[in-house]
């Protein structure tokens, strides 16, 4: 992932993850986009294989949980494995067309 990406990545991850959980979210964000693991792609990959440095497991699961909460990575069932979803910035969308109804009437 290239540097621009990485930073414009880490600017959004500190407005929804812990500041201390910025760096792992990012990490996990890389991989799945390394391994080309989008929507639609058909690759998924499953954090049981993901092994970050000095990170303990439990919080690489608890990480990968908050980022499927946001809508950062999806999963089609608990038994697959997980790639990068459009739902963040669909959210993110709606939350937008909200705002400017909100703000017309």
């Amino acid at each position: 992932m290239e540097e621009s990406k990485k930073s414009q990545l880490n600017e959004i991850l500190h407005l929804y993850v812990a500041k201390r959980q910025v760096d792992v979210a990012s990490s996990l964000i890389e991989y799945f986009y390394d391994r080309d693991c989008f929507a639609r792609s058909g690759k998924q990959a499953f954090i049981t294989e993901v092994k970050l440095e000095g990170v303990p497991r439990a919080t690489i699961y608890r990480i990968a949980s908050r980022l499927e909460s946001l809508g950062f990575i999806d999963r089609e069932s608990r038994f697959s494995g997980y790639f990068l979803s459009h739902g963040f910035s669909t959210k993110r969308e709606a939350e937008s067309t909200f705002w400017r109804h909100l703000l017309k009437t």
